[in-house]
């Protein structure tokens, strides 16, 4: 029992001066009993007067290639010389960044939910489902949009797969394997397909991570959903530099002269 922690959950202190947490970025923080800070979006605990390493901008950029060449955080770490936390501090603020970006694009879809309920199956779990939407896939979670799944309401969606499962307890341990896609619909067979590229790649690829996604699936899912968009266009890595340099504007130096 944490009986030091005050829960001043609307502490202004913590967003007026700026304090946000240091492994998600997130503002809504909160004050516990021994001084420190408790984000209530990672749940993680951090000081607000750390010093802070600045690191090259040269050095971020790189940890970027990392990430998207899905070197684990300590071989990154080791590579630049970095300490492992700090590696994957900057990943998990990556994948939080990507997050955001699908839910952003999402949006839209919602406030049909409790007029059109659309496809359920009271015998399957859905665990998210794939839209296909201008020739890219987006992740949506039961748990955080309520939108309709069906045709007439998604002009602008390409196809929607569900990925379902039968097992309460594989739905709440996330058990890749017993994981199962189904499309609800698509509307030419080329998009069938992609939906099916997707998880099948997606599969692939976070069996590479062995099992280290389970606690964040949510976070991983939606990398591998930017991974299969962007694929082998470099543009992703520039894209991916640019994020981690926003996140972080004041922990990183350029060298002069370069």
């Amino acid at each position: 029992m944490e009986s030091n922690e005050t829960t001043n959950y609307k502490n202004p202190d913590s967003r007026e001066s700026g304090i946000c947490c240091p492994s998600c970025q997130h503002t809504d923080v909160y004050r516990l009993g021994d001084g420190r800070y408790k984000c209530k979006q990672c749940k993680k605990k951090f000081s607000a007067n750390r010093t802070r390493s600045r690191i090259p901008l040269d050095t971020l950029n790189a940890l970027a290639k990392h990430f998207w060449n899905m070197d684990t955080a300590e071989k990154c770490a080791s590579s630049l010389a970095i300490n492992r936390k700090t590696a994957q501090s900057y990943y998990d603020r990556l994948r939080n960044h990507l997050a955001q970006e699908n839910m952003r694009e999402l949006l839209s879809l919602s406030g049909h939910e409790k007029n059109r309920p659309g496809l359920n199956d009271d015998r399957k779990l859905p665990v998210f489902w794939s839209l296909l939407q201008h020739n890219k896939i987006y992740i949506v979670f039961p748990e955080t949009l309520s939108f309709s799944r069906e045709k007439n309401d998604l002009p602008d969606v390409q196809g929607i797969s569900e990925i379902y499962t039968n097992s309460p307890s594989a739905r709440k341990n996330n058990t890749l394997d017993k994981f199962y896609r189904r499309t609800l619909w698509a509307r030419k067979e080329t998009d069938e397909k992609t939906l099916q590229q997707f998880w099948r790649q997606a599969k692939i690829n976070l069996a590479k991570y062995r099992g280290g996604c389970k606690n964040n699936f949510p976070l991983f899912i939606v990398e591998m959903a930017f991974r299969f968009n962007y694929q082998e266009d470099e543009g992703a890595i520039h894209l991916l530099q640019k994020k981690i340099r926003e996140s972080t504007p004041e922990t990183y130096t350029e060298k002069i002269g370069r």
